[in-house]
């Protein structure tokens, strides 16, 4: 498995065609945090800009059975079909956004070997879309990894160039375990999961790899710091997962985009807003193969976030404001009565003289 990290991180120099010692001028900053048993891994990449107003994200509607989810686990398999899918995907992302850019594109959950990296860091340092991806098993021995990337642009002004994040699930589903038994491979959950917060061109972003988006604690991590939480799935139990969906984006006040297979469907992209109005992108399945593009207006959302904590807090000091007032009141009413319960005392042992 430490090969294979190895061997990804190395694409990330030779498609840039950077030397490893040039890397600190990437302006990449990476800081762990620990809450309790788990690490949030904090990204910045590139300089500091103002939020678009409008995002859009491209999400591949995609039929991807469980045969096909097993695919990494052999060898020699005749990926190039796909691979052509894939660059059509890319394509037609792209040439969408040419008046009006999608941000990002995301794949379901094991939709990409790892044959395809190097295309996939070339599109994105080319077109800046970042592309979010679930990865096709990794074996060492009788061990499978499932592992999610995030395919980023990073500019720094001068030029633009791209940067792959790869990390191992977290929790594996039971259903997972199982089939991979059956391929004779055994999966271990992580003994301190490890999330990822990654802020690039003004957007705070998270990710969940399916099951993971059962865990609450896990989900604790981002409230109050990401505006968007890309979930990649292969999940059949979509109405459960729906649930947490809509409850999770009210509870955080951000965005839920999920890619799932289309077998199963209900990708989607989710809003923190009420029913009627909370799912921006919704598509239950369908046979052909597709990109559904879907619109959030980010900027008016963190305004109604930022003016929702000023007034919270000016309600707040209200309260205390109104509270030190009647405290006051009631103190000068006590005091009088005190007052006046002394004069009387005074009075009665001076009339006794």
């Amino acid at each position: 498995m430490k090969y294979q990290l190895e061997f990804i991180e190395n694409y990330f120099y030779e498609v840039n065609q950077i030397n490893r010692g040039t890397a600190s001028h990437l302006a990449i900053t990476i800081k762990n945090e620990m809450h309790n048993e788990y690490i949030l891994q904090k990204i910045e990449l590139g300089n500091k800009c103002a939020v678009k107003e409008k995002i859009k994200i491209a999400i591949a509607n995609i039929k991807l059975d469980t045969k096909r989810c097993c695919l990494g686990l052999a060898c020699g398999d005749d990926v190039e079909i796909d691979r052509l899918r894939l660059i059509d995907f890319m394509y037609r992302a792209y040439a969408n956004g040419k008046n009006d850019k999608v941000d990002f594109l995301v794949f379901p959950e094991f939709y990409m070997p790892l044959q395809w990296i190097s295309d996939v860091l070339a599109f994105v340092r080319k077109s800046g879309i970042t592309v979010v991806s679930g990865l096709q098993y990794v074996t060492s021995g009788h061990q499978a990894y499932n592992n999610v990337a995030i395919f980023a642009p990073v500019n720094t002004g001068r030029y633009t160039s791209s940067v792959l994040f790869a990390r191992e699930k977290n929790d594996y589903a039971p259903m997972e375990r199982q089939i991979l038994a059956l391929e004779k491979y055994i999966c271990v959950d992580q003994e301190k999961p490890v999330y990822q917060m990654i802020n690039n061109r003004g957007i705070d972003y998270g990710l969940f790899l399916c099951y993971e988006f059962t865990d609450i604690i896990a989900r604790a991590l981002y409230k109050d710091k990401v505006d968007i939480i890309f979930t990649p799935e292969h999940n059949r139990d979509t109405s459960y997962f729906s649930n947490i969906i809509e409850t999770t984006a009210r509870d955080l006040h951000v965005f839920i985009v999920q890619a799932n297979t289309s077998i199963y469907g209900d990708s989607r992209i989710t809003g923190p807003f009420g029913r009627n109005d909370r799912n921006v992108l919704q598509i239950k399945g369908g046979d052909k193969d597709d990109i559904i593009i879907g619109t959030i207006e980010l900027g008016k959302v963190k305004k109604y976030q930022q003016d929702e904590k000023v007034d919270f807090d000016n309600k707040i000091q209200e309260y205390l404001k109104y509270n030190r007032k009647q405290k006051y009141e009631e103190e000068q009413k006590l005091f009088k009565e005190q007052k006046i319960k002394i004069a009387k005392t005074s009075a009665r042992f001076g009339g006794n003289k």
